[in-house]
């Protein structure tokens, strides 16, 4: 058996082959991006996760790449912008080519004066901060679910998939149940979902999961109700009751029809090859379609009423509206007795009128000033005037080489080109790289950062996975080197390696015993 100083040795030294690799590549195109996220692990120690992101010029491709676990001390701003610094300069990457900088939105994180993108702007000034677009939209749905009814609905889903989930008596009647049951289709799912603590983008699914389990749910309920546990059936008729309510249902097809555009989004908010030109197009898409379904509100409502109303059917109910009095100080009172229009205004309309502000207050192209150098993609290439793409371009003017005529004249051409094509044209970063020579080497350089601002910290985040199965409760007191190394080899298994070049590195080591050449 090998001993755990020879594991560790072994294992370090896989360690610096895999870094070594992905440090060349991305000294090799010169300009990248920090990617930093921050959990705390088993050991109850905040570990932040440290990735790159760049552009592989000879590939053509946008590359998130996991460097490692860096355990803080601290979770200061002025800390972390240490340690940051520090494993910069230890990978030895150098800050002159840094362009980006991803995080959370974490007052630590994104404050203006103490955040550590704050104090590494004044470090290097060119390092873009991204507030990690899939953080934004977890909070523009937090914000919009801070509608009363909406917040209760969440809250009674939450607490009625945990009590039928979490005891397999109650699971296995529920299962039972929809055994039994010969309708056709069946049901996609047998079980519920618990909701995600932290992920409201997440929760789509344990509501889609609880929509079509309705009727199971219901008949379960009633099942438990007959239990000889006087604590599980006073808990099961109050559940029935919570979710037969007719605010419940019509909450419940509410969010289960606006979140499923969300969920779309957060999709596509995590892909690592995601630019920042491409990623507001998606969220501007939503934000359209929002708007849509917010002007025709009259006739998209009726359509979530009626397939309220015949969920409340299923169970023998039907949707009615609140007792309407004179003064009301705990909820609507809205004037009218046609409970369409009553839900409307009072759930419906507050819901998607949140939901649509926040997307447009936290998702503004305006707030970022390199965004104009979008205008530099054939299918976006009249949509900033020529004056905006130029005071964008001399941002990075200690990247290329020349003078403002220089990036005028090429502009003009570039235009000029694209304008006279009228075949398909590129319509992101990394297409209209594919397609720009050496007769554009300003407007190459421009496209190049524009294609390294990060969009999203999910590659980042992704790593979490590979903490929380390396280091768990059998191996709690894990060092952090030996952490690093298994979670490289893990994260990185695709990166081919030389086992020769190991095997002469780790012979080459100075704890090796040298023997003698007793050959006559």
């Amino acid at each position: 058996m090998i001993s755990k100083t020879i594991q560790n040795e072994i294992i370090d030294i896989l360690y610096k082959v895999i870094i070594e690799k992905i440090i060349i590549n991305v000294t090799k195109n010169k300009y990248f991006s920090i990617l930093c996220d921050e959990t705390t692990d088993i050991s109850t120690k905040e570990q932040m996760t440290f990735s790159v992101r760049y552009v592989d010029m000879e590939e053509i491709e946008i590359k998130e790449e996991f460097l490692g676990f860096i355990e803080l001390g601290s979770t200061t701003g002025s800390a972390i912008r240490d340690t940051i610094i520090k494993q910069i300069e230890c990978y030895k990457l150098s800050l002159k080519n840094l362009r980006g900088q991803g995080y959370d939105g974490g007052s630590n994180m994104s404050g203006r004066k103490n955040g550590v993108q704050a104090l590494i702007l004044e470090d290097q000034p060119l390092a873009v901060y991204t507030h990690c677009f899939n953080h934004q939209l977890n909070l523009c749905i937090s914000k919009a679910c801070e509608v009363q009814a909406i917040r209760n609905l969440v809250g009674i889903i939450g607490t009625v998939s945990v009590f039928l989930s979490t005891s397999a008596k109650r699971t296995n009647i529920m299962l039972d149940i929809i055994s039994k049951d010969d309708s056709i289709p069946a049901p996609s799912k047998t079980k519920l979902k618990a909701l995600c603590a932290t992920r409201w983008v997440e929760r789509h699914d344990s509501i889609l999961t609880f929509r079509e389990l309705y009727s199971y749910i219901i008949l379960t309920l009633e099942e438990l109700e007959k239990m000889p546990d006087s604590e599980t059936a006073c808990k099961s008729i109050g559940f029935s009751a919570s979710i037969k309510r007719s605010e419940f249902l019509i909450s419940l097809e509410i969010v289960a029809n606006l979140f499923s555009h969300t969920k779309t989004l957060s999709l596509v908010l995590q892909s690592p090859k995601l630019e920042l030109s491409k990623a507001f197009s998606h969220v501007k898409n939503v934000i359209d379609v929002m708007d849509d379904i917010r002007e025709n509100s009259v006739s998209k409502f009726e359509t979530y009423f009626k397939n309220a109303s015949d969920m409340a059917a299923l169970v023998g109910e039907e949707i009615r509206i609140p007792r309407l009095c004179g003064r009301q100080t705990t909820r609507c009172n809205i004037q009218t007795t046609d409970p369409i229009e009553w839900y409307r205004i009072t759930i419906f309309l507050p819901f998607i009128d949140h939901l649509i502000s926040e997307l447009k207050l936290r998702f503004n192209e305006k707030l970022s000033e390199v965004m104009p150098l979008e205008g530099l993609i054939p299918t976006h290439i009249d949509k900033y005037d020529e004056s905006n793409i130029i005071k964008a371009a001399m941002i990075y003017s200690e990247d290329w080489s020349g003078q403002k005529l220089d990036i005028q004249s090429e502009i003009s051409i570039w235009k000029k080109k694209w304008h006279n094509i009228q075949t398909m044209k590129p319509d992101t970063v990394i297409e209209t790289l594919k397609h720009c020579d050496e007769f554009f080497p300003i407007i190459k350089t421009l496209l190049h950062l524009l294609a390294t601002i990060p969009v999203t910290t999910a590659s980042a985040e992704r790593s979490f996975s590979s903490l929380r199965r390396l280091k768990n409760y059998l191996r709690s007191t894990m060092g952090q080197e030996r952490l690093n190394g298994l979670a490289i080899l893990n994260i990185h298994k695709n990166i081919p390696i030389n086992i020769d070049e190991v095997i002469n590195i780790f012979s080459r080591s100075s704890r090796r015993i040298k023997t003698e050449d007793w050959s006559i």
